[in-house]
């Protein structure tokens, strides 16, 4: 075998260990997610969660007083989401005019 298969080889093998460690020290993916990891996870705000949760959209469970969302619940949610596209454009507020205050002798001050 030559130098550079030999270097090619050692390159690879190390590449492999560095992998398999890396993925050891990975921490195991939890099933049950926070509200914030939950809007962590489908890239939304936690405004945004809260109101597919009450509209029903997005399953969760309510343990004690606190909202928690399976990992499996929310990935179903996204991928059925993926085929959907906005049927109407985003709502554009209007600008409110700026009201300039006016005084009833023009701006000037009374005199003393």
């Amino acid at each position: 075998m030559s130098l550079l298969n030999e270097q090619v080889l050692a390159d690879l093998m190390r590449a492999i260990v560095d992998e398999r460690l890396a993925a050891l020290d990975a921490p195991p993916e939890r099933e049950w997610l926070t509200r914030d990891e939950a809007a962590d996870h489908l890239r939304l705000s936690e405004r945004t969660l809260d109101r597919l949760v009450a509209r029903g959209e997005v399953r969760s469970a309510l343990i004690e007083g606190r909202r928690i969302f399976r990992r499996e619940w929310l990935d179903e949610f996204a991928a059925a989401r993926e085929e959907v596209a906005p049927t109407t454009p985003p709502r554009r507020r209007k600008p409110v005019p700026y009201a300039v205050p006016t005084t009833p002798n023009g701006g000037r001050q009374h005199a003393r």
